[in-house]
């Protein structure tokens, strides 16, 4: 049972912690700042990744750092001249050829060089529509809720527009987006609450009985617009909360590369690497992709005719490292198939018998053998792809089922029902340290029951006024190395606001089983912090506090549902979470992950 702990000794564990927390996200703050200054200074490598596109000479691996190289520089912030860095459907058709009856060309797809994972979905074809023929399509999918929308500094961008940009050779839909994606660009948290609430205005007015058709649910990260269940034919409309400097910043940073598209208003742009996704339907595997990713955006696109190709690094031993790349793979899936042999109930009569072997057992056998989170390692990688290989053959909605569950604890940055995806039935009586700490956040934050707030995960704010919902403050509760919020070195979180971050009174230290000591603090998000600025130091700080939160809401999770919380290893999570908080971008160029991540883990 967790404890509160006074020893001296986890005391000192704690200020250890603490200490390396501040040390790093300090280092990511300015390192970030340096970079975003050279990004914007650095204009021929930002245009690198249009210009092989548009005039593509030399090799795949030329072809593929120019388009890296670009995706770096534009994640970084700067100029909005997306003109000159991106790919614009209409300002390019050249480069398509449109059928002018039709409005669209088919590409081929050829096979790639390297070695490719999910892509049993992919499909031998993708058409892509021009720029009419795409409004026309996304406004079939928006059922016109955002007609007449001001675009000024708005950006969609994501699933949808992507299906609405592609299609299958007859035109049918590859894929039926979940939701619209709103992102905002170039304004001050004020000017976006000002821009929040005329999207609001906008979808009311567009849509009959507006007011009574959508609810409004506010989270840490975004704001929804769903449709009650008598009107579930419009579609979900979604605010991001974290604004940016440009278009092409909100494109660049997108983990895989198909999805790097957005629509403007007036223009449909694409991030070159989604132009290389969309004709080949495969993202490539990059330092970025692996440390902003997660299994279960994979497998999402996976279902969705995207795949992922690992290309090692360019050198006369390329085929010879695919080959080893591909045998590591057939390794994994080997073991899966012997685990499912061994899973086997000789016992069910009424199913042939290599479908009696539950995926559960499959799946928490692979995560224990690889010891690792999946994307951590290129065998958790394959391993992963493995057990998408089995569940396309088979019992795909139990495999997927449970893979998602366990990759439920690598995803920090989801959504409530993305950390939260258990599926368990009852929350376990057994009242612990957790529970009091839980009840004490309650009675701090006026709320009104643990178990309940921790069945979902996230705190929220729902209503049908968005002034409503964002007048209500939002409480998180995370558990933070005791006196790290108390700490002076800490400018960024000044800047987030340390008056709205507060150790709660009275409330038990838990310690792990690493001799970490944390406290109970409440995060409060009102209107004047609601948006993730742009401001370096907010948004690393923002992103560590928030991804904190999310990792206290699964390991509460985990605990509430019978686990040994010490054992779960909070700090060591924690620690994890901070080393790829918050520029990821930043990291990689100065790490080289993506050759050790191979030469560790049989690519080499």
């Amino acid at each position: 049972m967790a404890t509160p702990s006074s020893n001296s000794s986890s005391e000192v564990s704690s200020i250890h912690i603490s200490e390396e927390i501040i040390s790093e996200l300090n280092r990511q703050c300015s390192e970030a700042e340096e970079f975003a200054a050279e990004a914007r200074d650095d204009a021929s490598v930002a245009s690198a990744g249009r210009n092989a596109v548009l005039q593509p000479f030399g090799s795949i691996h030329a072809l593929d750092n120019d388009i890296q190289a670009s995706n770096l520089t534009l994640a970084g912030g700067g100029t909005d001249d997306s003109d000159k860095y991106l790919i614009g459907l209409r300002q390019d058709q050249a480069l398509f050829g449109f059928c002018p009856d039709l409005g669209r060309k088919t590409f081929k797809r050829e096979e790639e060089a390297g070695v490719s994972f999910f892509d049993q979905h992919r499909a031998s074809t993708i058409t892509l529509h021009s720029f009419t023929s795409f409004f026309q399509r996304f406004e079939a999918i928006s059922r016109g809720v955002l007609k007449n929308l001001n675009f000024s500094n708005i950006i969609l961008a994501g699933g949808a527009v992507l299906a609405s940009v592609t299609s299958n050779q007859d035109g049918t839909w590859c894929f039926h987006p979940s939701d619209i994606d709103i992102f905002l660009w170039g304004l001050t948290p004020a000017d976006a609450q000002q821009k929040a609430i005329h999207i609001e205005k906008t979808i009311i007015r567009n849509v009959p009985y507006g007011e009574e058709t959508y609810r409004i649910v506010r989270t840490v990260s975004t704001i929804t617009f769903y449709p009650v269940r008598e009107r579930r034919r419009h579609p979900v409309v979604q605010i991001i909360l974290r604004l940016y400097t440009s278009q092409a910043e909100i494109l660049a940073n997108f983990d895989l590369d198909q999805v790097a598209v957005g629509f403007s208003g007036k223009e449909v742009w694409m991030e070159p690497r989604a132009v290389r996704a969309i004709t080949t339907g495969l993202s490539v595997l990059t330092e970025k992709m692996l440390v902003s990713s997660t299994v279960r955006r994979i497998m999402k696109y996976a279902g969705r005719g995207y795949g992922i190709i690992v290309r090692p690094p360019n050198g006369p031993d390329f085929e010879e490292r695919c080959s080893a790349l591909g045998k590591t793979a057939t390794v994994c899936f080997d073991w899966v198939e012997a685990q499912l042999r061994t899973k086997r109930d000789p016992g069910v009569h009424r199913k042939p018998p290599h479908r009696t072997a539950h995926p559960w057992h499959v799946v928490h056998t692979a995560r224990r053998h690889i010891g690792k989170a999946w994307l951590q390692t290129y065998q958790g990688f394959a391993m992963a792809a493995a057990l998408w290989d089995h569940s396309c053959g088979g019992e795909q909605r139990g495999f997927l089922e449970y893979l998602n569950a366990t990759a439920a604890a690598d995803a920090y940055d989801g959504d409530a029902a993305a950390v939260f995806n258990y599926h368990s039935p009852t929350l376990l009586a057994d009242q612990d340290a957790w529970c009091t700490a839980l009840a004490q956040a309650y009675q701090h934050c006026s709320e009104e029951g643990a178990a309940q707030w921790v069945s979902g995960v996230f705190n929220e704010r729902r209503g049908v006024d968005l002034n409503d919902v964002l007048g209500r403050p939002l409480a998180l509760i995370v558990f933070l190395p005791v006196g790290l919020v108390d700490c002076d070195e800490l400018p960024g979180l000044d800047q987030v606001g340390r008056a709205w971050l507060n150790p709660v009174p009275n409330a038990p230290r838990i310690q792990d089983s690493d001799g970490f000591t944390f406290e109970l603090c409440v995060w409060q998000l009102d209107a004047d912090n609601t948006w993730a600025d742009t401001d370096w130091e907010v948004r690393t700080w923002t992103s560590f506090v928030r991804k904190a939160s999310a990792v206290t809401a699964w390991t509460l999770s985990k605990a509430f549902l019978g686990a040994h919380w010490p054992n779960l290893r909070y700090g060591s999570v924690l620690l994890d979470v901070v080393h790829n908080s918050a520029v990821e971008y930043v990291d990689v160029l100065s790490r080289n992950l993506f050759s050790q991540w191979l030469t560790n883990s049989g690519g080499s």
